[in-house]
């Protein structure tokens, strides 16, 4: 066999992929789900980069073998979904009905039982032009199909994101979204891996072969930065996420609950109590200063409000018309900006002040101030300091 461009980058996309795909499996020492499914994702990844290599060395010998290993791919894009979903909900526990992410992988294999599968067992099982049938239907079919899922996958995966940040804006104050911008790419990065194979494919059928050729070495290329990036990512934040119960509903879901059936007169009593806990609600920031807690949520906020969190979520993210992480990193700010301009703390840095206002991420303080101020943390310090004399 030959090497040139594409075996090599394939042949390295392969190794990474599995070799990462084992460091997830043995080195899981607290059972995380997402760990698992993560792996699954890279090996149906690296079974699918090494086809070149099962063509020309399996297929020979046990071509049925080397079809069910390729048809593993159906598997990756539920392995994204699952993975997707375990890594952002911390109850997350695998149902009965999440069996239906198996349906196109074992339907496409019985697809495949009478013109290719018993073909190669044994030629009468098969029936009438079994081969021609295969070539112009089934393997159509099959790579349709397997487009059409991956495509099904991506908005399942990216609607489910949505969801997520939606309840993490509403239950969290912690201002690093990096789980959400991981997650976000990784969508991203696997949609183009497979827009560019789905160009691969269509130029293999159309017979265009410089079109082919140049797809296949970009897809693989692009497999290998997205496999070394994903081990990046792990190696710097091995504790990207904080998952959210499952259970955790939508404010909106909860307001439509809450004031169902309700009356006018009702309603405006409601509105009159809710201006009191506003008041009360500000009150506590002010005195109490919870929000200098990096890890305040809505859940330990209501607990010290004495208040049940449904209700102090409906206050914030919908009376107020604020996310909760909005709500808190205002109070942060502000209290930053006390810090920046008070002339008897000017000895302390930036990175002091945001890790004394509840910020973790120095990134994030300067994108949350600058939101909210129009210059950064030192500019606005600078200026208020000339301002001054």
């Amino acid at each position: 066999m030959e090497l040139n461009l594409y075996n090599v980058i394939s042949l390295i996309t392969t190794f990474q992929a599995f070799l990462f795909a084992a460091y997830l499996l043995t080195n899981n020492p607290d059972r995380r789900a997402s760990n698992y499914f993560m792996a699954i994702l890279l090996i149906t990844y690296g079974i699918d980069f090494a086809a070149f290599y099962s063509w020309y060395y399996l297929i020979p010998i046990a071509p049925n073998l080397g079809m069910i290993l390729s048809m593993t791919l159906y598997l990756s894009f539920p392995s994204l979904f699952l993975y997707i979903k375990s890594s952002l909900y911390s109850d997350f526990k695998l149902q009965k009905y999440d069996l239906f992410h198996l349906m196109p992988l074992v339907a496409i294999n019985i697809l495949f039982l009478p013109y290719y599968y018993l073909y190669n067992i044994n030629p009468g099982l098969a029936p009438e032009n079994a081969l021609t049938t295969y070539n112009k239907v089934i393997v159509p079919v099959n790579y349709i199909s397997l487009h059409l899922i991956g495509i099904s996958y991506w908005v399942a995966s990216y609607i489910l994101l949505r969801r997520y940040k939606k309840l993490f804006l509403e239950n969290f104050s912690n201002t690093d979204t990096n789980k959400y911008s991981y997650l976000l790419q990784l969508i991203i990065i696997i949609a183009a891996t497979d827009l560019i194979g789905l160009v691969k494919n269509f130029a293999m059928f159309n017979k265009w072969l410089d079109l082919y050729n140049y797809a296949l070495i970009l897809v693989n290329f692009v497999a290998l930065i997205m496999i070394c990036w994903i081990v990046f990512k792990a190696l710097k934040s091995p504790e990207l996420f904080t998952g959210i119960s499952s259970k955790t509903l939508p404010v909106s879901d909860i307001v439509k609950e809450k004031h169902k059936g309700k009356a006018k007169s009702a309603e405006d009593r409601t509105n009159d109590l809710n201006q009191r806990e506003i008041r009360h609600l500000q009150d506590y920031m002010k005195e109490f200063t919870p929000y200098l807690d990096p890890s305040l949520t809505l859940y330990s906020l209501a607990k010290q409000l004495n208040l049940p969190s449904k209700e102090l979520s409906v206050l914030i993210n919908h009376t107020m018309g604020l996310h909760f992480f909005d709500f808190v990193n205002e109070y942060r700010i502000n209290y930053a900006k006390d810090l920046l301009l008070d002339q008897k703390r000017q000895d302390l840095t930036v990175l002091e002040i945001l890790y004394d206002a509840g910020f973790n991420s120095k990134s994030s303080f300067n994108t949350q101030f600058k939101k909210r101020t129009g210059v950064t943390p030192t500019e606005y310090r600078k200026k208020r300091s000339l301002s001054a004399s």
